[in-house]
This record gives C-alpha cells, sequence and structure tokens, in this order.
C-alpha cells in the first residue's frame, strides 16, 4: 500500500480549517483591557507618584501630597486602559495622530476662487 499520493505528499495527514471565535483572547488579561504591559506602565506611574509624594512630604503635611499622588495612578491608567468594545487604548490613539500627523499630505484641489489655477 502507497502511503503517499502523486504530489509526494502523505495521504495520512489532511488539513483542518481551524474557526477561531472573535471573542477570544490570545493575551492574558487581569482585567478586560489590563495586561501585563499596562499593568507595568501602571506600577511604574504609582513609583514615580510615590517619590512626590514623600518628597513633598519632607516640606508640608497638607493635601497636596494626595493630589500629586493621584494623577500618578490615574493618568498612566487611562493612557493605557484599552477600551473592551474596540482594544484601543488613549496611548494608541494619541500614537497614530502622531503618524497620522508626520505624513505628507496631497492635496488636489485648490480653494478659494474655484478650480481655476492662476
Amino acid at each position: 500500500m502507497n502511503e503517499f499520493d502523486s504530489n509526494n505528499q502523505s495521504i495520512l495527514e489532511e488539513e483542518y480549517d481551524y474557526i477561531i471565535p472573535k471573542k477570544i483572547n490570545t493575551r492574558f488579561e487581569f482585567f478586560p483591557g489590563i495586561g501585563f504591559p499596562e499593568l507595568i506602565i501602571i506600577v511604574v506611574g504609582l513609583l514615580i507618584a510615590t517619590i512626590f509624594f514623600f518628597a513633598i512630604g519632607l516640606f508640608t503635611q497638607s493635601l497636596i501630597r494626595v493630589l500629586v499622588f493621584l494623577p500618578g495612578f490615574l493618568i498612566p491608567f487611562a493612557l493605557v486602559y484599552q477600551d473592551p468594545r474596540n482594544g484601543i487604548s488613549l496611548l494608541k490613539i494619541l500614537r497614530d495622530v502622531k503618524i497620522f500627523n508626520s505624513r505628507p499630505k496631497r492635496y488636489t484641489y485648490i480653494h478659494g476662487k474655484g478650480r481655476k489655477h492662476e
């Protein structure tokens, strides 16, 4: 019995198409939209805010210390949190806007006095 067909491929090897549902995440997330890369950015922001919190505490014991600490958590969280509906974070949107604005634009129409070029 010949195990190979005319193209010298094994008859025993069959190709299968696997359908993967869209709602399956391919990366580990602690919470929806928060994975390891986002967690690292948030922790770095918290560490920087903690350093400022204690540095300001050397000079004053007022409420300003808390007002410095909260943005250290909230700003990185807002930048890296991915919207569960589309999976895009604010940081990615800002990066895409920067890339879009850096590309040359080509305008084919002359506005003003009509389409006649003077």
